[in-house]
């Protein structure tokens, strides 16, 4: 497989048109040569190609002999998100191990700004929402999950191109929600929540806020 950089990857663009939906955000980011890797089969006619952000992308032929180097490469527990043709060669490969999940699209955001302040203020006591507006909170951001700041190839990418939010608890950081990816105008967005401080709206508290 041939690592591709840069505008070089627009040449993948066509094999990821039939991608599951409700990742054009993250395919968007990968296909512009700014964020993951991506490698292809051929340089100039790709048959097949695999975008890795901090889960994979498998996209084009899976009855080609290069569809299998690539499946037999993912050695360690993964994520990948591929249209139900690439299932029989990833069952042969993971077998069992190889468990099924639900991609859910959702509509736009409601525009009631009023709306959202309330959900970004209506938070439990010993709370404190903040922005992340510095290389530290940043630091603190990726420490708790790397997956709110991972895409990013350091702090200040991360400050100049994408934003976020984070809730505090006795100091700690135990909620976020970021741009996992950023395209000029299209944002894949990333939220996560402590497993000890769910079900009380952090995660609807920083969704709003961003």
């Amino acid at each position: 497989m041939i690592e591709l950089h840069g505008r070089e990857r627009r040449v993948a663009r066509a094999l990821f048109e039939a991608s599951p939906p409700g990742a054009h955000g993250s395919l968007a980011a990968g296909l512009s040569g700014e964020f993951g890797r991506l490698w292809v089969d051929h340089a100039k006619t790709p048959a097949v190609a695999l975008l890795h952000l901090d889960f994979y992308f498998l996209a084009g032929d899976p009855r080609s002999s290069a569809a299998r180097e690539v499946v037999t490469s993912l050695t360690r527990p993964i994520a990948v998100l591929a249209g139900p043709e690439w299932e029989p060669l990833l069952r042969e490969h993971f077998g069992d191990t190889l468990e099924t999940y639900q991609r859910t699209e959702f509509g736009q955001a409601p525009r009631d700004l009023e709306r959202l302040t309330s959900f970004a203020s209506a938070l439990p006591a010993g709370y404190r929402l903040l922005r992340v507006g510095g290389a530290d909170d940043v630091e603190r951001l990726g420490a708790f999950d790397r997956d709110l700041v991972g895409n990013f190839h350091d702090a200040t990418h991360f400050l100049s191109d994408g934003f976020g939010w984070a809730i505090e608890y006795d100091g700690e950081i135990v909620a976020g929600c970021s741009s996992f990816t950023r395209v000029g105008d299209l944002v894949e967005i990333e939220i996560d929540t402590h497993r000890e401080h769910r079900r009380r709206g952090l995660a609807l508290a920083t969704g709003s806020a961003l």
